[in-house]
């Protein structure tokens, strides 16, 4: 990759605390299976993967950009609502091995974007690299003005990411929780997801503020403790 590109890699490099083992399958055991087939596959693989804010899509495409980087492959996470809306930061990154393009949606509806998604598609087409696109809804939902681009990735296996059920979440948390040293009773859990957003972004950010006030109050996590760190 060009210097520029380089640059570019690292200031939006994956995040690298979402890995496969932190993932909790739940119902997403085959998109789960179809990604790691993916990754290993010495021909073109590409798939469609969508779902709803915070649901796992940003999770699985940043733990297969993981997975290749610890395998020494260059790849490149593009999280495209966080990308300057300028197609040309796309060019040589189709050098990559796996090429992750999140939140897909935020490009699409231009024309000079769609071509540059395009572009890179059919460069990681030509070096059988792995394309992988995140999306907040399914191929056949998605409004494109390139037919060309549409035709394509409309053509790839498209994966719904299912949300974690309660019970997924109660483990989720409870393992979070484990990892910094805390305990989450019944109780406490059963208060907390009774009255709390339940999206798994908001949960996470609850369970740091509340392992700040348990580490400056030095006190287990009861039901005070909860509400008095999440005001609730």
């Amino acid at each position: 990759m060009s210097p520029g590109n380089t640059q570019l890699a690292l200031q939006f490099g994956f995040n690298d605390e979402q890995v496969f083992e932190r993932f909790d399958t739940g119902a997403n055991s085959e998109v789960l299976a179809r990604i790691e087939e993916s990754l290993a596959s010495d021909v073109f693989a590409g798939m469609w993967i969508w779902g709803a804010t915070g649901c796992g899509v940003t999770h699985l495409l940043n733990a297969a950009c993981h997975r290749a980087g610890a395998a020494g492959e260059q790849v490149a996470y593009l999280p495209l609502c966080e990308l300057p809306r300028h197609g040309d930061i796309l060019s040589g990154l189709d050098a990559c091995a796996v090429v992750a393009v999140d939140d897909l949606q935020e490009w699409l509806g231009d024309n000079a974007l769609e071509a540059a998604l395009m572009n890179l598609y059919q460069g990681t087409v030509a070096r059988r690299g792995c394309f992988l696109c995140g999306a907040n809804a399914s191929p056949r939902a998605s409004t494109f003005t390139l037919p060309d681009l549409a035709s394509r990735l409309q053509a790839l296996p498209g994966f719904h990411v299912q949300p974690l059920d309660d019970a997924g979440k109660r483990r989720l948390l409870r393992e979070r929780a484990d990892a910094r040293g805390l305990q989450l009773s019944d109780q406490v859990l059963n208060f907390w997801l009774a009255r709390a957003d339940r999206s798994l972004p908001a949960l996470m950010a609850d369970l740091e503020r509340i392992d700040a006030a348990a580490l400056r109050h030095q006190r287990a996590v009861t039901v005070p403790l909860l509400k008095s760190a999440l005001d609730l």
